[in-house]
């Protein structure tokens, strides 16, 4: 199995699939119970014909207590086992650490705030997998985790639909990447990496998914999604944006064309409107932040707080 890379030369995979195949599940987790779903994978694990041995891996990134005590059971869980971690690595970091340690040649990677909402989960990956170096599942929302205090998450989600279609996956394969649900070759991971030097939230699946285009690796999309049901309170969420803002200032230069945001910093920096950008956001971001901490935030001005917020951590 081979790709075209950008140098003209080929990537090759060297795997061969059988009828009965071998699968590490890895759950990076971080104050989120997952007991359910790992019960969930591993019940369909045991009950799939097309698999050989399978292993559930969750790694906790120094959760709270609480949470820590409630995610112990997983060790009683066959085959699953719980790792606890005494610093916060990071999700990037904890992921590669858990690739080293995986012992099978197809990895599931799994965020730990996901539903499985069909019975044929596993099997319908198993089955995608032969040819194909990584498939991605895809995500969708449930109107069940909206509440009033995480409208600008749930709206965001939302609004995410259509480039969430198998359409727009199909045509845009590397566009807004995201590993919450992929399927991916061992070798094929370890020849990209997430970047060890992403600690905090945001854009760490980026970075890969442009790792995976650089070296030519294609990716599969099929229609194998998991609920996502983490859906942030306002105030997290935006907390966390700023975050992955701040992310995205240090590695700007390595995203290229993988940030619409910075796209359009850009595009404004050469026309030379930034000090006007500046001036918006010093007038107006606390007015922004009173309508996005609101029951009824607005994803336009979200977008307009996210670039005033980023236009003035670049203001050197």
């Amino acid at each position: 199995m081979h790709a075209n890379n950008s140098s003209g030369h080929h990537y090759f995979t060297d795997f061969n699939v059988s009828d009965k195949m071998r699968l590490s599940i890895l759950i990076p987790t971080f104050n989120y119970v997952c007991v359910q779903l790992v019960q969930e994978l591993a019940l369909q694990c045991k009950q799939c014909s097309l698999l050989e041995e399978y292993e559930i891996i969750v790694a906790d990134d120094c959760s709270d207590t609480e949470t820590i005590t409630q995610n112990r059971k997983i060790n009683l869980i066959t085959n699953c086992h719980y790792q606890e971690s005494d610093t916060n690595l990071g999700r990037s970091r904890i992921l590669n650490k858990m690739t080293k340690q995986m012992k099978y040649e197809w990895v599931l990677i799994i965020d730990s705030d996901a539903e499985v909402c069909s019975d044929t989960f596993i099997s319908t990956y198993l089955s995608a997998a032969k040819g194909n170096d990584v498939i991605c599942g895809g995500i969708k929302t449930s109107a069940k985790y909206s509440r009033t205090d995480n409208q600008l998450r749930y709206r965001y989600e939302e609004n995410a639909h259509s480039i969430r279609s198998m359409k727009y996956r199909g045509s845009h394969p590397y566009m807004r990447f995201s590993s919450f649900n992929i399927m991916i070759n061992a070798t094929v991971f370890h020849s990209v990496n997430f970047d060890d030097s992403i600690v905090q939230y945001g854009y760490e699946d980026t970075l890969f998914g442009i790792g995976l285009k650089r070296c030519g690796i294609n990716i599969t999309h099929i229609d194998n999604p998991l609920i996502h049901t983490g859906i942030d309170s306002n105030l997290t969420y935006l907390i966390k944006t700023e975050k992955a803002l701040q992310n995205l200032r240090i590695i700007k230069d390595k995203l290229q064309e993988g940030s619409i945001l910075y796209q359009t910093f850009l595009r404004l920096q050469r026309c030379h409107l930034l000090p006007l950008v500046r001036i918006w956001h010093m007038l107006f971001a606390n007015i922004e932040r009173k309508n996005l901490l609101s029951h009824h935030p607005s994803l336009f001005v979200f977008n307009i707080y996210k670039l005033g917020y980023f236009t003035m951590l670049n203001d050197n």
